[in-house]
């Protein structure tokens, strides 16, 4: 009857040790995935600004460009006749 006692003692520890391990092991796993989520949401995120940026500089560049060869040919009166 002792070593029942004594058995069932370990065993309850033992169990317990060991949940406390694998709840450990997937809280450690559980942080790991949602960094590596975090870290792919930034990184995309990242991107797409850097494209937002590239697209209106191009935009603006573009505006500019219209703009100037607007001013150009109203100043100078060339007709398309003349082009030709």
């Amino acid at each position: 009857m002792k070593w029942a006692k004594i058995c069932s003692g370990a065993l309850i520890s033992i169990m317990i040790g060991i949940f406390t391990v694998v709840t450990t092991l997937q809280h450690g796993a559980l942080a790991k995935l949602q960094y590596e989520q975090k870290q792919q949401f930034s990184e995309r995120q990242y991107e797409q600004s850097r494209e937002q940026s590239v697209d209106s500089q191009r935009e603006t560049m573009f505006t500019s460009y219209i703009e100037d060869i607007s001013k150009m040919l109203h100043t100078t009166s060339i007709t398309i006749e003349d082009l030709r």
